[in-house]
């Protein structure tokens, strides 16, 4: 006969010993755990059940381990890899030397680095079951409350490991989360194409808000609430990308980053969410931008007054490099690409450090010795934008009118005016026709180039529009 004082003592000895799990039985919560410039998501599902994304990097393991501890998290029901890049499965290892898991999930894609053929080895050696994840599955983490979908990779899997990083929505009741490993702008389309809902009340915001993805039209159709970008404090890669903070801001969402709010957790009943942060708010609502100062009014650049406080200083420096995708995306790169090698990158930031002291020069446009060509002012700009191709990344703007248009000045965006170029100082002859193109190569008479290093048109439909240097419209071109 069991002594019920004795079992009583037990139980309570047991409660004093365990620790308690923080999660909230109930509740969905998703922690974007701080790692560092990686990825590590945990999921506890409203019947107590754990899924695990990603683990960082190998420094991380030790990190996402103490984070599971902190939760009483012994037991994964299922850890998934998004994809075999070493910022997502490093950490893995050293989880697995403190938790038991019941499934592996990954996209498919094995790749041959050091990181993913040990890993594979590993989870040989514990025999634990393994899945490559498809889109159209579920996942079935707590079938009778959480809808688990995977979005992404398709079936036909190319080798890219980013763009078949697997994507999960998760769906409790009226709140939902879209987690987009990696995946880029090729990825987005495919989901966007597939019809599959896309629709989320938090984005975790694809490759840690690089420029190569987190287009117009997915941030529209997801329409987050709240979108968390995982990145690391001044990595190398300038993450994240400033353009796409302001496209996610833009759209109304609060942008959040574990490199400056650390973890970010967030708790949801079926009706609504709790969001709290271990060391930081959501980032600023507005991102500093930088118009061209009227003391470079011919755009070359020498005048580095990036602040348009009038001087050239140390706050310039620090403006260049705090914003440099930011600048990239909106301004003329060339007047910021003070060493000439045809983009944006440390070097110009080097470069404007070590002119800081010396007398600021405002440029005097050079007269033009050849007969000059008669030119239309504003407003009577006879110029209409003649074609957009969305797939090879390029714009073409006429002059339709009979007598020649400097261009100088006016610009040409897109959506939202996320991605803005302006126009140097070019004569457009009657009838004649220049192209912009969004890569990079050499300014000739009909052909222009942005200098970008990513895509600027959504292949899924997107607007051209030309505009005055006073923001009027000249001309729209809608591309569906």
């Amino acid at each position: 006969m069991i002594d019920p004082v004795r079992c009583s003592l037990f139980i309570l000895l047991l409660l004093l010993i365990i620790p308690s799990a923080a999660h909230d039985p109930g509740t969905l919560t998703v922690s974007f755990l701080d790692v560092g410039q990686g990825d590590a998501i945990l999921v506890q599902a409203p019947n107590d059940r754990a899924m695990l994304i990603d683990a960082g990097e190998a420094w991380a393991g030790p990190t996402v381990s103490a984070d599971l501890a902190a939760e009483g998290i012994a037991r994964l029901d299922y850890l998934v890899a998004t994809h075999d890049d070493d910022d997502h499965i490093g950490g893995i290892p050293e989880v697995l030397q403190n938790v038991t898991v019941d499934e592996y999930v990954s996209n498919g894609v094995p790749a041959e680095t050091d990181t993913a053929t040990g890993l594979r080895t590993l989870l040989t050696d514990r025999r634990i079951p393994t899945h490559a994840a498809t889109a159209g599955e579920t996942i079935a983490l707590d079938p009778d409350n959480l809808t688990v979908s995977v979005l992404n990779p398709p079936a036909n899997r190319g080798t890219d490991q980013n763009e078949n990083s697997v994507v999960l929505r998760l769906v409790f009741g009226t709140q939902s989360f879209l987690l987009t490993g990696d995946a880029g702008a090729e990825t987005e389309d495919r989901m966007l194409v597939s019809g599959e809902p896309v629709a989320a009340t938090v984005l975790k915001v694809g490759h840690h808000g690089s420029g190569t993805g987190t287009g117009t039209l997915f941030v529209n159709t997801v329409n987050p609430e709240v979108a968390v970008i995982e990145t690391g404090r001044f990595n190398l890669f300038h993450h994240p990308n400033q353009a796409v903070v302001k496209r996610l801001q833009e759209s109304g969402a609060d942008v959040y980053t574990t490199a400056e709010s650390g973890t970010v957790r967030i708790t949801a009943t079926r009706t609504s969410y709790h969001l709290e942060t271990v060391q930081g708010p959501e980032l600023p609502s507005t991102i500093p931008g930088f118009s061209l100062p009227p003391t470079d009014p011919d755009f070359d650049g020498t005048f580095e007054d990036v602040n348009g406080n009038q001087q050239r200083d140390f706050a310039d420096v620090v403006a260049v490099f705090n914003q440099m995708d930011w600048i990239e995306a909106n301004e003329p790169v060339t007047r910021f690409d003070f060493n000439r090698n045809g983009h944006m990158d440390f070097g110009d930031v080097v470069d404007l450090f070590t002119i800081i002291d010396e007398p600021i020069i405002t440029p005097t446009p050079t007269p033009t010795t050849s007969p000059s060509p008669t030119v239309t002012t504003a407003p009577d700009y006879t110029l209409a934008i003649a074609g957009l191709d969305l797939a090879n990344e390029w714009v073409s703007v006429r002059n339709t009118g009979e007598a020649s248009v400097d261009l100088a000045g006016c610009t040409i965006s897109d959506v939202g005016s996320v991605h803005v170029y302006t126009f140097p100082i070019i004569v457009l002859a009657a009838g004649s026709t220049v192209t912009v193109h969004t890569g990079s190569g050499t300014d000739t008479a009909t052909d222009l180039f942005w200098g970008l290093g990513s895509s600027v048109w959504n292949n899924a439909g997107d607007t051209a529009a030309l505009k005055r240097p006073d923001e009027s419209v000249i001309s729209v071109l809608i591309r569906p």
